[in-house]
């Protein structure tokens, strides 16, 4: 009997052991760090038994013995649990301030691209800097008939227009509109053709009654193709220009004719200086102004400095016979006769712009 209680006993002690060490085996055992209890005590991979300190629960707030929402998504955590009432939803207020910083971001991006797209600029910036080129430029012009057909006269005995003073120095003002299209005035425009008389039975020599002066403002409309050599400015800009003139013709008279002398040389022998008609003689012409005159222009601008061009070009100018009428007061009446003058020529020239 005494044997059977024994073994009874042995067998209860080792089950008993058996059974604590199967626990002990299952309980994933708390670390401690200087006899305090830093992590939670789980068993079979679940809290078992919340951590206490001092009596008093430290662990997060649990409703029923389970804690309320220490939910998951995605391994991030989305609601956390809080304690005594504290801040309710830090991950919504996180998710709130990074839809803050997100919007912020947003406007700060929209704010910079608007300074960009809408940043002011001065007048000067807007309208004059790069676009306006104002010059000087020097002309030469060729007439493009000089010479009446045979056996006739412009008027009177006059045959022959020979150039008398064929340059012009002007100013012109040059507006781009755009890298390709631009506005175009100048006033360099001047023609002198000194008029010549054929020889007569009466005056062998020959003679001038005066010259015949064109000049006036020139309107273009340039098209013009840059190339450029330099992210800083064009370097070449080959171009061609179409446009009207309002030019302008006057007669420039000889003295000796002006005053009724019968040739040069009388004039200078007994009235010069005079400037008292003679024998009640005196002549003069009268010009009409050219009904059309239309240009062409091709030319060649160089940038030789930052903001200074040089200029080349080559210029027709067309323009319709000019209508004349010659007068002349004498004691017995006056005499008028009617003619015209060629007045088509070409230009070419050169100028110094400088650009804003």
């Amino acid at each position: 009997m005494t044997i059977t209680v024994t073994l009874t006993a042995i067998v209860f002690t080792l089950t008993s052991a058996a059974a604590m060490a199967a626990t002990e085996s299952s309980r994933t055992v708390p670390a401690y760090a200087n006899g305090a209890q830093t992590a939670p005590a789980y068993a079979n991979g679940a809290r078992a038994v919340p951590a206490y300190a001092n009596g008093a629960q430290t662990a997060p707030a649990y409703a029923n013995g389970a804690q309320t929402v220490p939910a998951y998504a995605n391994g991030a955590r989305a609601v956390p649990a809080y304690a005594n009432g504290a801040r309710a939803n830090t991950t919504a207020a996180h998710a709130n301030a990074a839809t803050g910083q997100a919007h912020r971001s947003a406007y700060a991006y929209s704010g910079r691209e608007e300074r960009i797209e809408f940043e002011e600029k001065s007048f000067y910036e807007t309208f004059i800097k790069g676009k306006v080129h104002v010059g000087v430029s020097f002309t030469t012009s060729t007439a493009k008939e000089t010479k009446a057909p045979d056996g006739t006269c412009y008027l009177g005995n006059l045959d022959e227009l020979r150039e008398d003073e064929m340059t012009g120095i002007g100013f012109n003002i040059q507006y781009d509109l755009c890298d390709y299209i631009a506005l175009s005035f100048a006033n360099d425009m001047h023609v002198e053709h000194a008029v010549w008389n054929r020889p007569t039975e009466a005056h062998a020599a020959e003679s001038t009654d005066g010259n015949l002066i064109l000049e006036g403002m020139l309107y273009q409309v340039i098209l013009q193709c840059p190339f450029r050599f330099s992210d800083n400015a064009w370097a070449l800009t080959p171009y061609v220009g179409v446009g009207i003139t309002d030019i302008k013709a006057k007669w420039d008279h000889a003295a000796w004719w002006h005053y009724g002398w019968s040739s040069p040389a009388d004039y200078e022998a007994y009235g010069r200086g005079s400037t008292a008609p003679r024998k009640g003689n005196s002549r003069w012409m009268v010009l009409e102004e050219p009904s059309s005159a239309f240009t062409f222009t091709a030319g060649l601008s160089v940038q030789i400095l930052a903001h200074l061009d040089l200029d080349f070009f080559y210029r027709m100018v067309s323009v319709d016979d000019i209508d004349a009428k010659f007068h002349r007061r004498k004691p017995t009446g006056p005499v008028e006769r009617e003619g015209y003058f060629p007045a088509e020529f070409s230009t070419i020239g050169f100028g110094l712009r400088y650009v804003f």
